[in-house]
């Protein structure tokens, strides 16, 4: 059973709103039996991370602004974006990006209500000279799983960008653990970039999407895991949309859920112009 696209669920804001030009890269999580949807909404000049909640996965209710831009000289003043949520011992975690104008960086902010968060700084830094992540941290993902938090995210040595693991007991101290998904082939559709990934646990294993890039367009893929650390890949699940869709050209940055026993992934669809999210489900998760 592949997925059934459900076309576009966030919509751009009103002109001046924070996501009037865009409303794009999604994070979601079920919490007290609704959807709660965070994502990146940009007026033209910054990017901060909103809120919108569903009763039904499909429509959706705006909350504004979550995680507002950090002060002068923190490492999320410019932007705060690429959010990944889990809600552990009763708490939402968000952990996201900041960017200060020079360097994006994996933060953390934390919440009671889902709503209210308070700022944790740098959880991600940057890698050492010749790492996989000494450019850039960004584009997390998470899930708990044995007890540890487990983020997946984005590193970029400045060439390529390649999904990497980083685990945590605390969830605020981690360890990384290098990439655990390079590059593929030439003429793959992910030989250029593996990033922008989105996990969930289903079935006793990780399944891991992710955006692939060959140079020209950007698709979701699946890549799944015994132990979470080793990942057999299983090609393209979101396709490009066909000429006039929402996602035409580019279909990426997916957040996925499980709810009702079916797989419930929001991505960022791109014709052009707009980028906007929508939703696509599956009963099997590909």
């Amino acid at each position: 059973m592949s997925f059934v696209k459900h076309g576009v669920v966030i919509p751009l804001g009103a002109s001046g709103d924070f996501d009037g030009v865009r409303a794009y890269i999604p994070a979601v999580v079920v919490r007290d039996g609704r959807t709660w949807l965070y994502y990146a909404g940009h007026n033209g000049a910054n990017i901060r991370v909103g809120l919108a909640v569903s009763e039904d996965g499909v429509h959706f209710v705006k909350h504004g602004v979550v995680i507002p831009l950090g002060a002068s000289g923190d490492f999320d003043d410019a932007h705060a974006f690429y959010p990944a949520v889990v809600v552990r011992d009763g708490r939402t975690w968000l952990y996201y990006a900041g960017n200060d104008g020079a360097n994006i960086r994996v933060g953390l902010a934390v919440s009671e209500d889902g709503v209210h968060f308070v700022k944790h700084g740098v959880v991600i830094p940057l890698g050492a000279s010749g790492d996989f992540d000494n450019a850039h941290t960004y584009y997390p993902a998470v899930v708990v799983r044995d007890g540890r938090t487990w983020l997946y995210y984005a590193g970029n040595d400045g060439a390529n960008i390649r999904v990497g693991l980083a685990v945590s007991e605390d969830g605020v101290h981690f360890t990384k653990h290098g990439v655990v998904l390079p590059l593929g082939a030439s003429g793959d559709f992910d030989d250029t970039h593996t990033y922008t990934p989105a996990v969930v646990v289903r079935d006793g294993r990780t399944w891991l999407y992710y955006a692939g890039h060959d140079g020209a367009n950007m698709r979701v893929g699946l890549a799944v895991s015994e132990d979470g650390v080793h990942f057999v890949k299983h090609g393209v699940v979101i396709p490009l949309g066909a000429s006039g869709d929402f996602d035409d050209v580019h279909a990426f940055y997916p957040a996925v859920v499980v709810r009702d026993g079916r797989t419930w992934l929001y991505y960022i669809g791109y014709d052009g112009a707009k980028y906007r999210v929508g939703l696509a489900v599956s009963e099997e998760g590909f």
